[in-house]
């Protein structure tokens, strides 16, 4: 009987973990996932000059820490990585009582001097509420210099991702959308700039370095067209609606008159 229990618990745990409900039979994502092919506007972040055998990001006007392209059901962004000490990147998603982890794709890291390797040649691991991107470091220091890029799931028309390292962002909407309505748009935390390029895309700057993003940015946001055909639909039904009290108004007074005319409004109460 025991045999028998044991088999049976056995076969059970067999089951659930083919199933995939054990999370650390599974902690990876797959190289094929990983080395997807997309593409990336590494010139929107700081390049690097490393002539004197030190990289230094070379910083312009037009270039951000954080650049994040939202194509609708998916965003690709390129992280500037100044520096840094932490060589574990970490992405995740909240959910409805804790944090998951975000099946990225697409993955590449450019080194300072230019090179750039696939997903595939990084370590990459998913824990119960992270996805954990292990940096390469230089040979000579414990920090990390270069430019970080993956693409991750999206909801179309909201956006959310969180600010998972700290300076300017900037962040471009699918051509023809836009956020400014307040009943189908909202921006947060809100942006410091905001213009539309010659391809009708909005683009979102948050540009204060002396208090940089952090937390999560949430962005909702409505085509155009569709704003056009909402305003236009409520016109219609205002000038139906005030029309129509206007009728109502209009066929009230003729019954005063006509009740008057009458004599049944004569204000007459010897009766």
């Amino acid at each position: 009987m025991n045999r028998r229990l044991l088999l049976g618990a056995g076969l059970a745990l067999l089951l659930v973990a083919s199933a995939g409900c054990l999370g650390f039979f599974d902690d990876g994502i797959s190289d094929a996932r990983l080395d997807r092919n997309a593409t990336y506007e590494w010139e929107e972040v700081p390049n690097w000059d490393t002539t004197n055998g030190t990289p230094e990001p070379v910083e312009t006007d037009e270039t951000t820490d954080v650049y994040v392209n939202v194509t609708g059901g998916a965003y690709h962004a390129v992280y500037h990585i100044d520096n840094r000490t932490d060589e574990e990147f970490e992405v995740w998603t909240r959910g409805i009582s804790n944090d998951n982890p975000v099946d990225i794709s697409a993955l590449r890291f450019r080194y300072a001097n230019g090179t750039t390797v696939n997903g595939s040649e990084l370590r990459v691991y998913k824990t119960n509420y992270r996805t954990h991107v292990v940096l390469p470091t230089e040979e000579e220091g414990d920090t990390v210099n270069g430019t970080l890029a993956f693409s991750g799931p999206a909801e179309p028309k909201h956006f959310r991702m969180w600010n998972y390292m700290e300076g300017t962002y900037e962040v471009v909407l699918p051509a023809g959308f836009r956020t400014s309505f307040f009943l189908f748009g909202q921006v947060v935390p809100s942006a410091d700039n905001s213009y539309v390029d010659d391809d009708n895309r909005l683009h979102l700057e948050w540009t204060d370095e002396e208090s940089p993003v952090s937390g999560r940015m949430t962005i909702k946001y409505y085509l155009q067209r569709d704003y056009y055909i909402f305003t236009g639909t409520a016109t219609i039904l205002g000038l139906a609606a005030v029309f129509g009290l206007g009728y109502y108004w209009y066929q009230i007074r003729e019954l005063t008159e006509l009740r008057e005319e009458m004599g049944f409004d004569s204000g007459d109460d010897s009766g």
